[in-house]
């Protein structure tokens, strides 16, 4: 009575294709039902795996709807317990169901992910393509409108309509790609800019609270001469900057839109007249809240000035000597 075979070797040695029958469901199907049990049927699937694998690349993808069902129904349990040839004994686990397949889980994995996303018919001609792992994953990314048209070409058997159409959506790609990459360098550059301009302003803002609280504390323990000159500079800072805005910014406006004016005869002097009234009025009503004199005024104050009268009389004084 002939010995029933049980290792993968003894296996490959007895499988072949199931004549007659071409299409790699129904050879998945016709073998599930020759092999019911379980574990008979793992250990057919390692031998014809195997051999399959030399046959043609169509058989590879026979292979791979095998080990997608294996895996998918968690045969490769069956494996537990059992022994192989060299007295190893198995875990069950899928790892070792591929490598008995003289494959690596992921090499398995990556030819059930691939026959998932592209069919058994698109996968076996992409397969006679010669086309590779790497680029099967690279297809695989794709959206699916792209993807679909390409399992079409790839169905049609035209290798060169194939890669003619894939350079041109991983072109397409590359270059989206590279225009998002474009506007998240934009997006961190604005990000980084307003974080300085956020930190300078929060550093100037620190700066100047330190310095209103130096300022006070001054004031506090200064004598009314020294605190009058303390306050006096601060207000001189802050009359300094308000000047060298008009100067620097407010002038070159004004003057531009006056030069605009001369080439085009648009008219903007009521517009720069009720601009500088604006700031006319907001002087005055400083002035006006306070009662500060006018320059005249200031130079009145002068002659009613005891010091200023002394002064006067001493060089009339010093005049008429010299007569």
């Amino acid at each position: 009575m002939a010995r029933t075979p049980t290792t993968p070797t003894e296996l490959m040695d007895d499988v072949e294709l199931i004549p007659g029958i071409e299409d790699a469901q129904n050879q998945l199907s016709a073998m599930q039902v020759i092999h019911s049990d379980d574990y008979d049927f793992v250990m057919q699937s390692v031998g014809s795996n195997r051999s399959m694998r030399m046959v043609s690349e169509f058989s590879v993808t026979v292979a791979t709807l095998q080990a997608a069902y294996i895996k998918e129904h968690k045969l490769y349990r069956a494996l537990k317990g059992k022994q192989s040839g060299d007295g190893h004994q198995f875990s069950g686990t899928w790892e070792e169901y591929c490598t008995l397949l003289n494959r690596s889980r992921r090499q398995v994995d990556e030819d059930i992910s691939n026959l998932n996303a592209f069919g058994e018919a698109a996968l076996e001609s992409m397969s006679n393509m010669g086309i590779g792992y790497r680029q099967m994953r690279q297809f695989r990314k794709l959206p699916d409108d792209e993807k679909e048209a390409l399992i079409e070409v790839a169905k049609a058997g035209d290798k060169e309509s194939f890669v003619e159409l894939a350079e041109e959506i991983i072109a397409k790609g590359t270059r989206e790609k590279d225009a998002l990459k474009q506007e998240l360098d934009n997006t961190r550059a604005d990000y980084d800019a307003q974080s300085e301009v956020l930190s300078d302003t929060q550093s100037r803002l620190t700066d100047e609270r330190l310095e209103k609280e130096r300022a006070k504390r001054r004031i506090q323990t200064a004598t009314p001469e020294e605190a009058g000159d303390d306050l006096r500079k601060e207000a001189g800072g802050h009359f300094s900057e308000a000047l060298s805005v008009i100067q620097t910014r407010l002038v070159p406006a004004i003057e531009a839109l006056m030069t605009h004016t001369e080439e085009t005869g648009v008219d903007h002097r009521q517009y720069l007249g009720d601009q500088l009234s604006l700031l006319d009025s907001a002087l005055i009503a400083l002035r006006d809240t306070h009662q500060l004199p006018t320059a005249e005024e200031v130079a009145d104050l002068d002659w009613m000035n005891p010091d200023t009268i002394d002064a006067i009389n001493a060089e009339v004084e010093q005049q008429t000597k010299g007569r």
